[in-house]
């Protein structure tokens, strides 16, 4: 089931969901709102309409910012983690009941549906942890390898996770459930990244893999990589 509630273990209506999510992006402020919108809007296009079906690719690439965090082997994870290869990075949690594990099996199917591609042309995948209070890297190598062994799990702390995601305009944040605990409230889009670590596409839910897959051929093909 697609939805934005993430309360852990619990499902919750579309509605009600996405009224959550807005409340959210609400939150964020002047400052993050207009970053989004920067980049939603006057850095993307989306090539010739006809290239891309569900992939929005930036008309400018952006390198990552300086940040600091560990892998589910306890391995420092910079930007410089990123180069070499293409990447997808999505934004999630250990706890999540729906959106979470439903787009992380997408993503092994995406893997996949790949395979044909040459290994340094297959895009490596990312699980950022947006709940880095309970996701250590021990919980998040449980997780990440449930769906596929070649999954990798990012955590760290709250700070520099911030590092990360404030610049590609990620949305997540925590509010207090009614049994004490909190709610998880993430966005679900898919961010790829090219070998120089660069970003410089997203997709955004709900993912339809036969779609990425094609899309993501072009993007490499036009990238001559």
């Amino acid at each position: 089931m697609r939805g934005y509630n993430t309360r852990p273990f619990a499902m919750g209506n579309k509605e009600s969901t996405m009224q959550k999510l807005q409340m959210l992006l609400l939150g964020l402020g002047a400052v993050a709102l207009g970053l989004l919108a920067f980049l939603f809007t006057s850095d993307r296009t989306s090539g010739p309409a006809r290239d891309y079906e569900v992939l929005t690719v930036l008309s400018t690439a952006r390198p990552l910012p300086e940040f600091s965090l560990l892998d589910h082997l306890g391995n420092q994870v910079t930007a410089e983690r990123f180069a070499g290869r293409w990447s997808v990075l999505f934004f999630g949690f250990t706890h999540c009941p729906d959106i979470c594990p439903t787009t992380l099996y997408d993503l092994a199917r995406l893997r996949k549906s790949l395979q044909d591609l040459p290994q340094d042309k297959r895009p490596a995948t990312y699980l950022v942890s947006v709940d880095v209070a309970r996701d250590t890297p021990e919980v998040m190598a449980r997780y990440v390898k449930a769906f596929d062994a070649s999954f990798t799990g990012i955590t760290g702390s709250p700070a520099e996770l911030a590092r990360l995601t404030t610049p590609l305009g990620v949305a997540y944040g925590q509010q207090p459930a009614p049994d004490g605990g909190y709610e998880v409230l993430h966005s679900a889009s898919l961010f790829l990244l090219d070998p120089r670590g660069h970003y410089v596409a997203v997709a955004s839910p709900p993912h339809d893999i036969q779609k990425l897959a094609r899309d993501y051929r072009v993007l490499i093909s036009q990238a001559g990589t």
